[in-house]
């Protein structure tokens, strides 16, 4: 009841209420069972980019075959298509998401009737337990691991799934929001995905609103040349400019901790499993509490930011020497205070 919305649609349907809605402002917002999921918002703009770009930015496999698990307003899908995937597998819950998402063009473009994007109707979790498919990238979309259900997203079994259909060299990327979620749910979440995926690194998404979980089958690596070419094509540089990425110093610094520090960070503890479902049910006000959350969780983590520069190859003709010392100078102009001074103690 904060701003009075204007309500572009609404659908009590089988799996889900959807609703779209605009704000004084201009700005949509998709909703599912009221929780706001996509839109045009500053914040989940960088949810959907973070998501379509950097699996596929840190990707090493060339032409890969991609498995996008939600498909919320259409944005992480449609800019997966500005890249070379010899494949599009989106797999979304609710029906009534992709007919809401059609006012949402500016954000999808739309991308659902696009013949190169396969959209599956359906769970995600039960996909891959029936598909014989293999992927060489898993994303799986914005979805909260506070929202009924959603948790199972983020438990042991669905990481052993998503891990036994990826190819050798393939990745998953997991949205992690810290601003939903306290330090302990953090840790499990981590503690829970590195059990799976012991190569498992923590990035902060583009504009640093939210954490993203890479898990890769083999140690990262990240080829420096190949990364700085793909930035530079026209259509990839046009979505990720207004983020404030250019070059690639400017993903490489969304870096945030190797896979050591990461599991010294989240330590030893309880795991999020199936048959014990933590993270969904504790705690239970955690939407009452996000300014919380935020200091809580980037105070805890911003003192434990490290270079990529150990997983980086390739330097082309820039030199090892040159990258190294331009990554550290964009790292330093790119601490978390910069981007949420208002939280940093």
């Amino acid at each position: 009841q904060a701003y009075p919305y204007n309500i572009l649609y609404y659908r009590e349907g089988a799996a889900a209420t959807v609703k779209v809605y605009q704000d004084v402002f201009g700005d949509k917002t998709l909703s599912i069972d009221g929780f706001p999921v996509a839109g045009t918002t500053t914040r989940h703009l960088d949810a959907q980019r973070s998501l379509g770009n950097m699996p596929l930015l840190i990707n090493q496999i060339d032409s890969p075959r991609l498995n996008i698990i939600g498909f919320g307003a259409g944005g992480s899908s449609w800019i997966a298509t500005l890249y070379d995937t010899s494949g599009i597998d989106v797999v979304e819950l609710v029906p009534d998401v992709i007919e809401a998402a059609r006012l949402i063009p500016e954000v999808n473009h739309g991308v659902m009737d696009d013949p190169a994007v396969n959209i599956i109707t359906g769970d995600g979790r039960n996909y891959l337990l029936l598909t014989g498919r293999q992927y060489d990238v898993i994303s799986v979309d914005a979805t909260s691991p506070k929202s009924a259900g959603s948790g199972s997203l983020y438990s042991l079994e669905f990481y052993r799934s998503c891990r036994s259909h990826l190819s050798e060299n393939g990745l998953m990327v997991q949205w992690l929001p810290y601003h939903l979620m306290t330090e302990s749910d953090i840790k499990m979440v981590v503690r829970t995905f590195q059990s799976v995926f012991p190569h498992a690194t923590l990035w902060y998404s583009l504009t640093r609103h939210y954490y993203l979980l890479v898990g890769t089958q083999q140690g990262l690596s990240l080829d420096f040349e190949r990364l700085q070419t793909m930035i530079s094509e026209p259509d990839i540089q046009a979505e990720l400019a207004p983020m404030g990425i250019t070059d690639a110093y400017d993903m490489l610094a969304c870096f945030l901790m190797d896979e050591a520090t990461l599991a010294a960070y989240a330590a030893e503890g309880a795991l999020n499993s199936d048959d014990h479902p933590r993270l969904e049910y504790d705690p239970g006000s955690t939407y009452l509490n996000v300014d919380e959350h935020v200091r809580q969780n980037l105070n805890a983590t911003r003192l434990l930011r490290q270079s990529a520069w150990p997983y980086i190859y390739n330097f082309g003709a820039a030199g090892a020497t040159s990258v190294k010392q331009t990554l550290e100078e964009r790292m330093a102009e790119t601490p978390i205070e910069r981007f949420w001074p208002q939280y940093i103690e």
